[in-house]
């Protein structure tokens, strides 16, 4: 500081209006720094309650049903769409429908036409506007066992299994010598099943 200036100092120190004003300049000086200390340990505590809030990254734990429990499911109350592919000429057939209340209903599409099917109390009905007509070809021989769930599950249960679990999702594979049958799951549901014989291919979807 200049001596002019700490000359100037003291002259308003020595009038007792320069010292009321100098007292007032250092109460103002003392009262900004207090502001400012508080606004800044009101930004760090803000800081710290939001990164106290803010969920910590953990490794989320995944349990499947039982495979019997998904499968009970899947055979009362169900969805499906399959798709049965002869590989040789790429010829298909198509199942859609809505199994519900153990009461399967849905239609059957190949190159021969469409049939509008019901099956119920081991009975498979073909419905013909207002009529139904008691059938017994609507699966071919070799494929009743895979699109038949009844059938397909004492079949699964029957033969050793491998599974794989990536988290979110769960496979299930079981391989002889002349088909593979992998069965896609997640946490609460079977998703769908893949089946390939030397022959065919079979697709079921569910929902």
């Amino acid at each position: 500081m200049k001596k002019t200036d700490q000359s100037k100092l003291k002259k308003m120190w020595q009038d007792p209006k320069g010292k009321a004003i100098l007292k007032f300049g250092i109460y103002g000086i003392f009262f900004l720094l207090m502001i400012f200390v508080i606004l800044l340990m009101n930004v760090f505590t803000s800081y710290e309650k939001q990164y106290e809030k803010t969920p910590q990254t953990q490794e989320e734990t995944i349990t499947f049903l039982p495979f019997e429990q998904m499968w009970e499911k899947l055979s009362l109350n169900c969805k499906y769409y399959y798709e049965v592919k002869k590989i040789e000429n790429q010829e298909q057939i198509i199942y859609q429908g809505e199994i519900k209340d153990q009461i399967d209903t849905g239609y059957r599409e190949s190159k021969l036409g469409i049939i509008h099917y019901k099956v119920e109390n081991e009975k498979t009905m073909q419905i013909i506007l207002d009529t139904e007509e008691e059938i017994d070809n609507l699966y071919e021989e070799p494929d009743e066992q895979f699109l038949n769930l009844k059938n397909l599950e004492t079949f699964i249960n029957t033969i050793h299994y491998s599974e794989k679990d990536s988290g979110k999702l769960k496979t299930r594979t079981i391989e002889t010598n002349d088909k593979k049958i992998t069965i896609h799951m997640s946490p609460t549901d079977i998703t769908s099943i893949q089946i390939t014989t030397q022959e065919k291919e079979y697709r079921l979807h569910f929902s």
